[in-house]
């Protein structure tokens, strides 16, 4: 930052020419233009690429782009059903996309019968000291304080949550707003995409107060 001030003031104490002053624009319009843009990217939205399965039919697996809210990095105002942008702690320097499955305080069932591989590979810790044909149980997960509980859509071929654990809040990076292919076809995902359970008695308490 303080060789781009240098560089300014080197040029406004340019000799007045009309080369020097259109120069002095230029540098001055290209710095204003970058500080606006690393305010927006790292504060309000930004977009970058996503290539993979784990999150196939939502997000396509082919290569795509994603809008992403700076608003909610660090996992304010995330919910269950927001798909996130998070670093990988599995991979160093980079990042994931995956859907939000449980919140602090939340319980999670991690059931090794429904999603016993991701892309052919036993998820680690949850076939130790299994005897084989043994069906091993569920197992309950509480959501610790300050993380989320991640998971693909294509839980086949998706390392998430499964694998690494509870994801911290702090390496949040923002929410998926739009997917799409970085020119004009794109898909809203601001709204939920997943709706609460309910229980028997709350569903036949909406069936009773249906009018007709």
């Amino acid at each position: 930052m303080l060789a781009l001030q240098h560089l300014w003031a080197r040029l406004r104490a340019a000799p007045s020419q009309p080369f020097a002053r259109a120069m002095a624009t230029v540098a001055g319009t290209s710095i204003a233009a970058v500080s606006l843009w690393t305010l927006i990217a790292h504060n309000f939205v930004t977009y970058g690429p996503s290539e993979g399965p784990s999150m196939y039919p939502t997000i396509p697996s082919h290569r795509s782009y994603n809008i992403l809210s700076r608003r909610h990095k660090h996992g304010r105002n995330i919910q269950v059903g927001d798909i996130i942008v998070y670093q990988s702690p599995m991979f160093q320097g980079r990042r994931a996309c995956k859907r939000v499955i449980g919140m602090p305080g939340d319980y999670v069932v991690r059931d090794p019968s429904l999603s016993p591989t991701v892309g052919d590979a036993r998820i680690p810790g949850l076939y130790e000291g299994a005897s084989d044909g043994v069906r091993e149980e569920p197992v309950m997960v509480q959501v610790p304080e300050g993380h989320v509980w991640v998971a693909g859509d294509n839980l086949s071929y998706s390392r998430d949550s499964r694998f690494h654990g509870p994801v911290p809040m702090a390496l949040i990076q923002g929410k998926t707003l739009y997917v799409g292919d970085g020119w004009f076809n794109w898909t809203s995902l601001r709204k939920p995409q997943l709706q609460p359970a309910m229980l028997a008695d709350e569903k036949m308490g909406m069936e009773v107060s249906l009018p007709g």
